[in-house]
C-alpha cells in the first residue's frame, strides 16, 4: 500500500492527467453524467430560440422540425444515459463511455449544421445574431459540463462554431469576417478556460484518492478511537478546503460573468436612449431586460451562498412599511398590468409602520413572492399582498404578511420540495417559467434570520397562499420620516445628476467596454471626465498633473497596478486623504466591499451598475467645485 501512494504522489507532482485509477475513471464519468443533465436539453432551447426569434421555417419546415425531433431523441438517449449511470456502466464501461460520446458528438453536429443553415439562409441580418448567441450559449455552458473530458469540449465546441464560421467567411463581408474571428476568438478562450478547470478537476480527484489511500494506512496502525478521530479531522479540513475553493470559484464567476454584463446592460441602455425604429428598439430591449434577468439569476446563487456558508449579515436600519410597500407595488403595477392581472395591497389599520430591521432583504422576500404570483397568475386573475400585526411586546413586533393569487395553484406533492434549493413545481413549468429554482429557499431562509417562518396554503388550478412572518423592532422616540416627508420620490435620479453637474472625475477602469460606458453615461448628465488605463497611471495623473479631481471612480481588478493599492497610494498624499474615491467594481462580495473599505476608499458601486445607484452613491460623497456658477477655490 506505501508503494502505491508514492506511486500515486509522483504521478501527481508529474501533473500527468492521463495516468487514472478505475475508481477515478469512474468518479470522472460519473460526474460528467451529472453534470450534463442540466445541459442535455439546451439544445433544445437553443433549437427553439431561433425557431422562434427567426423566420427560418418558412425556408424548410422539414428540414427544421426534422433537426429539432431529432435533438429532441438524442437529448431523451443522453438523459437515460444520465439517470442510468450506474446500472449501465457497472455493465460495460466501454460502451457507456461510446455512448454518450455518440450522443454529445451526434447533437453538436446536427445543431451546428442546422445552425450554419439557418444562418446561411437568412444571410447578414440581424437574426443572426439570434443564431450567435444560441451557440455562444451552448459552448458557454459546454465548458463547465463536459470539463472532465477535456476532448470532448474540443470537439463540442469545434462542432458547434466551425460550421458557423465557415458560413460567416462566405458571406465575404466586413461584418461577417468580424463576426467569424470574434466566434474563432471565443472558442480559444473559452478552450483555455475548460483546459483550467479540467487541470483543477483531475488534480482534485488525484488529491482525494491520495487522502483516501492515507487515511486507509491510518486506520491499519491505530485504535479505533484514534481511527475515528483522524476521520473527522481529515473530513473537516477537506470541508474547510472545498469551501474555501467554493468561495473563491464564485467570487471569480462573479467578476467574470459581471464584467462583461455591465457592457452589456450598460450598451443596451446607451442604444435604447439613441433613435431607434420600433424593430431595433424591440430587439435591444429585450437584449437588456434578459440581460437584467441573467443579473438576477446571478445574484440568487450569490445569496444562496452567502446564506449556505453564514456569511450574510442582516441590517437594522430605521425604515417606514408603507415606503417598502409602495416600493413593491410600483414595480409590479406595470407587469401585472401587461398581464392584465389586479394587483391590490391590503394593510391592517393598526398596524405599526416605523420599524426598525433589514428593509432590503424584507422588500427581497415581498417582491419574490408577489413576482411568481404574478407570473403563475392568467389574464384576468388577481393578486393581494396583505400585512397585519400577530404580536406587540417590548418594543417588538410579530407581522405576518400574505401573497394570495388566483393563479395555476400546486397539488401537495409540489407543496413539499417548494422551498428546498433548485426545486421547481413541476416539469411542465419549467417548460413554461424560467427560474433558477432559488428563489423560494432563499426567501424561506431570509425569513428565518428575521425569525419567522414561512408557509404555503394551495389547491391545484385555484390558486396559493403564501404567509410569512417577521419579528421586527419599533422605532423608538420620533419615528423616521416617510420618502415623500423627506421629498424623495422618482426624480431622486434626476436631484441627484443636478448636484453632480460639472464634477470633474477622474476614470479609472481597464475594460474598454466598459470605461466608454461610464464615460458615455457621466458626460451626457454634465460631468467632466478623464481616464486611466490601471491604478499606476491613476496615481502618476494624480500626483503630477496639479489639477484637483472631485472624485475618483476606481475599478478594483486592474492590471500592472490594481485599485486597492493604487488607493492606498493616493491616501498617503496628504492632499488627497479627503479626495472621495468610490470603487466601481464587479467584485460585489461582502469581503471585497470591507478590501475596498479598508483600502481607503469611501463607498462602492457595483457592476453592473444601476444608473440610479450609480448618481445617488456618487452624490452622498462628491461635491463639485467647479459645478456652474461656482468657482473652484485656490
Amino acid at each position: 500500500m506505501p508503494g502505491n501512494t508514492s506511486a500515486m504522489q509522483n504521478k501527481q507532482d508529474e501533473t500527468n492527467l492521463n495516468w487514472v485509477s478505475p475508481e477515478v475513471r469512474l468518479q470522472s464519468d460519473r460526474d460528467l453524467a451529472n453534470r450534463s443533465i442540466t445541459g442535455i436539453f439546451i439544445y433544445l432551447f437553443g433549437w427553439l430560440l431561433v425557431v422562434i426569434s427567426t423566420d427560418i421555417v418558412p425556408y424548410s419546415p422539414t428540414l427544421v422540425y426534422g433537426a429539432g425531433i431529432f435533438l429532441l431523441v438524442i437529448g431523451l438517449g443522453r438523459l437515460i444515459l444520465a439517470i442510468g449511470f450506474d446500472a449501465i456502466y457497472s455493465k460495460n464501461v466501454e460502451v457507456w463511455q461510446l455512448l454518450f460520446g455518440i450522443g454529445m458528438f451526434v447533437s453538436a453536429t446536427i445543431y451546428g449544421l442546422f445552425s450554419a443553415w439557418s444562418a446561411y439562409r437568412l444571410g447578414m441580418t440581424i437574426e443572426l445574431l439570434i443564431i450567435v448567441i444560441s451557440i455562444v450559449m451552448l459552448v458557454s455552458d459546454g465548458s463547465i459540463s463536459l470539463s472532465p473530458g477535456k476532448r470532448l469540449f474540443v470537439l463540442f465546441s469545434g462542432l458547434l462554431i466551425l460550421p458557423m464560421v465557415g458560413v460567416l467567411i462566405s458571406f465575404r463581408q466586413t461584418d461577417s469576417y468580424m463576426i467569424a474571428f470574434m466566434l474563432i476568438l471565443f472558442q480559444i478562450i473559452l478552450s483555455l478556460y475548460a483546459m483550467s478547470v479540467y487541470n483543477s478537476y483531475w488534480r482534485e480527484l488525484f488529491h482525494k484518492e491520495l487522502l483516501d489511500l492515507k487515511l486507509i494506512e491510518l486506520e491499519a496502525s491505530k485504535t479505533e478511537t484514534d481511527r475515528a478521530n483522524a476521520s473527522l479531522e481529515a473530513a473537516i479540513k477537506e470541508a474547510a478546503i472545498a469551501n474555501s475553493a467554493k468561495s473563491q470559484f464564485l467570487v471569480n464567476i462573479s467578476h467574470e460573468i459581471r464584467t462583461p454584463m455591465n457592457a452589456i446592460i450598460g450598451m443596451s441602455h446607451l442604444a435604447l436612449q439613441t433613435n431607434l425604429d420600433d424593430i431595433q428598439s424591440n430587439y435591444i430591449n429585450k437584449i437588456h431586460l434578459s440581460a437584467e434577468n441573467l443579473l438576477g439569476v446571478l445574484n440568487d446563487i450569490l445569496d444562496f451562498s452567502k446564506i449556505e456558508s453564514g456569511n450574510l449579515e442582516m441590517e437594522h436600519i430605521d425604515f417606514r412599511l408603507e415606503d417598502l410597500i409602495d416600493n413593491v407595488s410600483n414595480i409590479l403595477r406595470l407587469k401585472s398590468e401587461e398581464k392584465e392581472v389586479q394587483f391590490d395591497v391590503t394593510i391592517e389599520q393598526n398596524i405599526p409602520t416605523a420599524l426598525v430591521g433589514d428593509s432590503l432583504r424584507l422588500g427581497q422576500v415581498l417582491l419574490n413572492l408577489c413576482n411568481n404570483a404574478v407570473n403563475f397568475t392568467g389574464s384576468g386573475g388577481s393578486v393581494t399582498l396583505g400585512a397585519e400585526l400577530v404580536d406587540r411586546e417590548s418594543g417588538l413586533v410579530t407581522l405576518h404578511f400574505s401573497v394570495k393569487d388566483t393563479g395555476i395553484g400546486l397539488n401537495p406533492e409540489q407543496q413539499k420540495t417548494l422551498f428546498q434549493p433548485f426545486k421547481k413545481a413541476d416539469t411542465s413549468s419549467n417548460r413554461e417559467y424560467d427560474g433558477t429554482g432559488l428563489g423560494l429557499s432563499i426567501c424561506k431562509q431570509l425569513i428565518e434570520l428575521m425569525e419567522g417562518d414561512i408557509w404555503i396554503e394551495s389547491e391545484l388550478d385555484k390558486g396559493s397562499t403564501f404567509h410569512f412572518t417577521v419579528r421586527l423592532k419599533e422605532q423608538q422616540g420620533e419615528p423616521s420620516l416617510r420618502r415623500s416627508e423627506q421629498g424623495i420620490d422618482n426624480s431622486g435620479q434626476n436631484t441627484a445628476i443636478e448636484r453632480l453637474k460639472g464634477a470633474k472625475l477622474l476614470l479609472v477602469e481597464d475594460n474598454l467596454f466598459n470605461m466608454e460606458i461610464v464615460r458615455e453615461v457621466l458626460v451626457s448628465n454634465g460631468l467632466v471626465v478623464e481616464e486611466a488605463t490601471n491604478g499606476k497611471e491613476a496615481v502618476e495623473l494624480i500626483s503630477s498633473s496639479g489639477e484637483d479631481f472631485d472624485g475618483v471612480l476606481m475599478d478594483c481588478q486592474m492590471p500592472v497596478m490594481d485599485g486597492y493599492m493604487a488607493t492606498r497610494k493616493i491616501r498617503e498624499m496628504d492632499k488627497y486623504l479627503d479626495l472621495p474615491i468610490l470603487a466601481l467594481t464587479a467584485n460585489v462580495m461582502q469581503e471585497d466591499r470591507k478590501k475596498a473599505l479598508d483600502a481607503g476608499m469611501n463607498d462602492l458601486i457595483g457592476k453592473p451598475f444601476n444608473i440610479n445607484e450609480l448618481f445617488s452613491t456618487m452624490a452622498k460623497w462628491i461635491t463639485p467645485a467647479n459645478r456652474p456658477g461656482k468657482t473652484r477655490p485656490e
